[in-house]
């Protein structure tokens, strides 16, 4: 399997909620669609769960993936049905793929899954209720732990070997995106609101989706109003110019650092024609990608130059010197 570089550094796990649940004989869970996604650790009992188009049997020890957007219907004859349940979202998102589901081949029931990880729901829903200044770190952790045991019991032909990386990830727009976020973030402090931070990584993770404002705001469970004014908070930045900037910055690593066309990293930063990502990047950096690229490398300047930098003739030359 080859699993790109930049999928494992851009996903983000955030977890939502967690329970335990308890249902006597005639339970029924309607059909639903799952605004987020699901783990659900079977602990005693048996039920049916339809998920999408199947209709899958579980019994006690099972563990339910629910993909986000799913329909879900539950219902179980048993005496008694008991679960843990955990809700989280991926912020890695592109059109309908489900990247656990369809990269990792997690199925919809795991089944004879080792006893930590019962270990690992049961003491996440403990961390979840607790009054822990470390609660949070011990969360991720424990939901990480358990997603990650799930995907090397789906795919146990690939634990004996590294997956394959390309050279291109190592440069991926994404991953220069979040190490110019969080190098900023050093000295621009932290964003601190998670439903900001939800739409940041969402925006750093998806460099080549075209930007979509509503569906940021349904992402960070915010109006469009507060969304705006929060980002504006946290980053110093509208939620359009942050996106428009980091994107930008990449393409302006990648001009230096690699020979891909420039209308190749049009298209990849999800603009449609090359000609108008030119004029926004000489907007940004007071040049266009061609030019940029050229004088860069023939100044020996290792590092995309801010705009201010080349406001004054000769700007690029002086600097190569210092």
């Amino acid at each position: 399997m080859h699993i790109p570089q930049a999928l494992y550094s851009s996903m983000r796990f955030v977890f939502l909620y967690a329970d335990y649940y308890e249902f006597r004989k005639g339970w029924i869970y309607p059909q639903t669609p799952t605004p987020y996604c699901m783990l659900r650790y079977i602990t005693e009992g048996s039920a049916m769960f339809e998920i999408g188009e199947q209709t899958i049997p579980v019994h006690a020890g099972d563990i339910v993936y629910i993909p986000e957007g799913y329909l879900l219907k539950c219902y179980s004859d048993d005496s008694l049905i008991s679960f843990y349940s955990i809700r989280f979202i991926n912020t890695l998102k592109l059109a309908n793929t489900d990247f656990l589901l369809d990269f990792f081949s997690l199925p919809f029931v795991s089944k004879a899954v080792p006893e930590s990880v019962y270990t690992y729901f049961k003491e996440l829903y403990q961390s979840a209720r607790s009054t822990r200044i470390d609660k949070l770190f011990r969360i991720r952790g424990y939901l990480e732990l358990i997603i990650g045991e799930l995907v090397g019991l789906a795919n146990p032909e690939e634990n004996e070997t590294a997956a394959s990386v390309d050279d291109y990830d190592t440069m991926s727009l994404s991953s220069i995106m979040e190490r110019e976020f969080i190098s900023n973030s050093r000295s621009q402090g932290v964003v601190n609101d998670p439903r900001i931070q939800i739409a940041v990584n969402y925006i750093i993770a998806n460099p080549t989706v075209r930007f979509n404002e509503s569906y940021l705001c349904k992402l960070a469970g915010l109006s469009q109003s507060s969304l705006r004014r929060l980002f504006k908070q946290q980053t110093g930045k509208s939620p359009l110019d942050f996106a428009k900037d980091l994107k930008m910055i990449a393409a302006a690593r990648q001009l230096l650092m690699t020979n891909y066309p420039i209308a190749t990293l049009s298209t990849e930063l999800g603009f449609e024609d090359p000609n108008y990502f030119s004029r926004a990047f000489k907007k940004v950096f007071g040049v266009s990608p061609k030019h940029y690229r050229m004088t860069a490398r023939t100044s020996g300047i290792e590092h995309p130059i801010s705009k201010s930098a080349l406001q004054r003739k000769g700007q690029l030359d002086d600097e190569a010197s210092q």
